[in-house]
This record gives structure tokens, sequence and C-alpha cells, in this order.
């Protein structure tokens, strides 16, 4: 994980493994902010036992286009500040998710030895033999189940980098509004967390859909671990708001875009073919079911449409229910329990 401070960051690397840890280590209370681009959501929540409290939510939304340079604006602007008044969670602990199109997830194999060694390995071959599209990263490296048979004396892992300008910025920006950041996230691992925690069977390999209105990002998971994450965004324009007639240009488009990441997936890092067991499908659709079903029919395997469940608490003050565009943000505040 990467600590607040900016001497931590450079220290710190990103934590992308679901993990357990004991409930003394778990977060009590604290605030989640989910970046991506086209929204970012916040969610402050509070633990009670085993039930978490969610206090209060906002979200807002931009286009793509318009989030080229978001990496800090985005979460400096006055609504952030005005949700840390209305909620009074100055000084809370906060968890930021970066978004997806500035995170890279590559599966390798590398020879087997200890993890200090082989963080070193891993930073000595970035800009040699492991390339990234931009400088400096903070990394983390995740050992995971192989995907193939492996020769004698490797492994398998997976790499997991940022840009550590990026981080940084966040990291200060956020305790400017007067939050304290304690770690960087992943959405996708969020997700995954909180689908987690509903007691969704995900058995064997999983593709979490993203579904959003110009873009979609595809991750893949096994045994609880990331091992791939790409986003899409292409010509389509999806309405979410009126299935209508448009449920089978949806899935022609999800369809297409999965086979080919499938197919990168399989022949480039995997080395063999591999299906998904399952396909979790996140979005703010409001007709996700008829496209999980759908989809599902085309494919011929289990799709989940995910969406915000009663298993977690809401105060009576809370007029409506959460809506799942804040489901990434949940998810945060779900680390360390999960």
């Amino acid at each position: 994980m990467i600590k607040g401070s900016r001497r931590e960051a450079k220290e710190k690397v990103i934590s992308t493994k679901r993990r357990r840890l004991d409930k003394s280590n778990a977060i009590k209370k604290a605030v989640g902010i989910a970046i991506s681009r086209d929204r970012l959501a916040i969610i402050a929540g509070r633990l009670a036992g085993s039930n978490l409290i969610l206090l209060d939510a906002n979200s807002s939304f931009f286009t793509p286009n318009e989030s080229q340079d978001m990496d800090a604006k985005v979460i400096s602007s006055a609504e952030l500040q005005a949700f840390i008044l209305r909620n009074r969670v100055r000084n809370w602990p906060a968890i930021i998710s970066i978004p997806n199109d500035r995170v890279i997830v590559r599966y390798m194999k590398m020879p087997v030895v200890p993890d200090e060694a082989l963080r070193q390995m891993v930073s000595i071959e970035i800009g040699n033999t492991i390339h990234l599209p931009f400088e400096d990263p903070v990394f983390d490296v995740i050992s995971v189940k192989p995907l193939s048979e492996l020769e004698e004396g490797m492994q398998s892992i997976v790499l997991i980098a940022a840009p550590k300008n990026l981080i940084l910025e966040m990291v200060d920006i956020v305790k400017n509004v007067g939050l304290k950041p304690i770690a960087i996230d992943l959405e996708p691992i969020a997700l995954w967390r909180y689908a987690r925690r509903n007691l969704i069977d995900l058995a064997g390999l999983t593709v979490l859909i993203d579904l959003r209105e110009q873009l979609i990002s595809f991750s893949i998971f096994l045994d609880d671990s990331l091992y791939f994450l790409r986003e899409v965004d292409g010509d389509f324009t999806f309405d979410l708001t009126n299935s209508e007639g448009n449920i089978a240009t949806i899935i022609n488009d999800i369809n297409y875009e999965l086979n080919r990441v499938m197919n990168f997936f399989n022949f480039s890092l995997a080395g063999t073919t591999l299906s998904a067991n399952q396909i979790l499908l996140y979005t703010y659709f409001e007709d996700a079911i008829d496209v999980a079903n759908a989809l599902a029919n085309q494919l011929g395997i289990t799709v989940i449409a995910m969406s915000v469940k009663d298993r977690l608490r809401q105060p009576s003050w809370v007029s409506q229910p959460f809506e799942n565009r804040v489901m990434g943000a949940i998810g945060l505040l779900l680390r360390g329990r999960v």
C-alpha cells in the first residue's frame, strides 16, 4: 500500500491483492474516493462490528476527453470540500483509487528469488526489458498462481505500476482539503472486494466488465488476484438510461471487445487457452440485469449484474439507497475487512 506522506510514497508500493488483515488493523472509519476517467465518487462510512454504516455519498460525471489532465483537478474541487464539511469528516482517513488508464497490470514470469531480491530485480529491469508508458513508477510485485506450466526455477508474478508524480499529487491534494490519505487502491480491486463481501462465489477465472457510457474496462481475476486490466474507449456511446432497442448493440460491442481482450490475454500472456468461468458486470445502467441476461445467453456462461445490496446497513436519515455509481467507493471502505 502507499501511505500518505511524500517520503513514504517513494518507499511503499501499491497493494492490489485482496488481503485478510487482523481486525485490529482494519479501518474503523474512512472516506472512499473513487476516481475514473468519467466519474468521481465519494462516500463516507463507519464500521460497526461486521456492519458498514454508510453516512453519505456523492458523485459527479465528466467526459473522458475533459479528464485527460484530471489527475488532481477533480479531487481538489469545491464539491469534495463541501462533502467534507457537510459530513464533518475532516481529518478522517481517506482511501483513493486512481484511474484505470493510468495503471499498468502485467503478468510476468521471473526467476524464483526472495521477495526483496525480486523487487530489486524488477526495479532494475524497468526501463530495460520491462517497458512502461511513464517514467519513475511506483510499483508492486505480487506472486500469483501460474496460468500455464512454468520452467523449473521460474515463478509467476503480477506487476502493478502507476506514475509516482500522479500518486504524490493525489496524496498532497487530499491532505490539503482536510483528509488523511492512508492508501492508494484500484477500483477493480474495490469492486471485487465488494462482490466478495456479498458472498458471490467467484471460483476460477472471472472477468469483471465495467460498462460506462463511452468506456469499457476489462479486469481478469484468478483466485482473488488481479492478472490483467485494460480500459477501452472506442466509437461506441451507450445509452445507459434506456435499454429499449439498445441491448443488442451493447452486447455486440461488449462481446467484440471481450474476444479481443481474451485473445490477447491467452496468446500474449497466459500461453494457453483459458476461458472465463463467470463474468461480473458493473454498470450504472438502469437495466443492468437485462444486459447481463442477454450477455449470458450469448456467451453461455454465468453473468452476474453487480448492485448495491441491503447487506450494507444505512442510517435511518438516508432517504435514498446508494446507487451503483458509488460501489467502487464503498469497496474502498472495505479494505482490510474482506
